[in-house]
């Protein structure tokens, strides 16, 4: 899936996506509802947005989302997948919680991952320089 390039993908109901590989560098998904984005591969997130009013979910083998990428989930957001690449000013961000977990590496090298609930991040292997 290309959404890249100041792409667009909103609704006011939810959003449920299941692709081999996720292209939204520069580009925007989001819903007023749920969000749900299944990558087997990858979901590239450099410099675009995610974003899920009612809670944002999130399977991937590998999450780039450097570049002041954001991921967020005003009411929940959950990651479960292989590797988070969130440096560069990269953002997850929710009000309620945030989990990650993580078979591989969290690498959050100037990135943040931000709740106003609880947090709770599972990984193989975290860099949070």
């Amino acid at each position: 899936l290309d959404n890249s390039q100041s792409g667009l993908i909103a609704a006011n109901g939810g959003i449920a996506i299941e692709a081999r590989q996720v292209d939204n560098r520069a580009g925007e998904i989001s819903s007023t509802s749920k969000v749900a984005v299944n990558a087997r591969e990858q979901l590239d997130n450099r410099g675009g947005k995610v974003i899920g009013d009612s809670g944002l979910r999130l399977t991937v083998q590998r999450l780039l989302n450097q570049a002041k990428g954001v991921l967020a989930g005003r009411d929940g957001l959950s990651l479960d997948g292989g590797e988070l690449f969130n440096g560069d000013g990269g953002r997850l961000d929710s009000q309620n919680s945030l989990s990650v977990s993580l078979g591989g590496v969290l690498d959050n090298q100037g990135g943040a991952l931000v709740s106003e609930g609880s947090l709770t991040a599972r990984a193989a292997r975290l860099d949070n320089r």
